[in-house]
């Protein structure tokens, strides 16, 4: 499969660092003017910070950037990209992405929603590896509402229900299901 897409910043061209990679990597484009202006629109910036020579984005704890990529991408018809964790920015530095999903047929510049999740201040230099982007497939399926739990269930024997607990409950020896 090919995935077209087009730059529209000055910004490293997305690539997989080894050929056996999963997730394609996505990098922080040069700051520029232009580039500063674009951030400043965004409503989820309001936490970014710029540092005095433009050599970065500036990130404070707690707080997220939502960092312009410098690419469309032409996501096929029956998949979506999804944007996952760089490890070592994740492990390193407590930045994880926020926002994930590309749909088919969004035709718009890809942003990157960064969270500083840790406790010292973090910054975005130009060309620095943001995020990486997997191709998914997704089942295209039409929701219809039932009656009742029930009917929502009736396809499985009852023997397969489980239960509402969620989060680790079917480890508690109490519980037949």
């Amino acid at each position: 499969m090919y995935l077209g897409f087009i730059i529209t910043r000055d910004v490293k061209m997305p690539n997989r660092a080894h050929p056996t990679d999963a997730g394609i990597d996505f990098f922080c484009p040069e700051i520029t003017d232009e580039f500063i202006q674009d951030i400043r629109k965004l409503e989820a910036n309001k936490g970014l910070g710029l540092l005095s020579d433009k050599r970065g984005l500036l990130i404070k704890p707690g707080t997220n950037a939502c960092i312009p990529s410098g690419v469309k991408i032409g996501i096929p018809y029956g998949y979506m990209g999804l944007f996952l964790n760089k490890s070592g920015v994740a492990s390193k530095r407590d930045l994880i992405i926020g926002a994930q999903v590309i749909d088919t047929f969004y035709s718009g510049e890809v942003h990157i929603d960064i969270h500083n999740i840790g406790v010292q201040d973090q910054v975005i230099e130009s060309g620095m590896k943001l995020a990486q982007m997997a191709v998914v497939p997704v089942l295209a399926c039409s929701l219809t509402e039932v009656g009742d739990e029930e009917m929502l269930y009736d396809w499985m024997k009852q023997e397969e229900h489980r239960n509402e607990k969620g989060f680790g409950s079917s480890d508690d020896s109490s519980e037949s299901n």
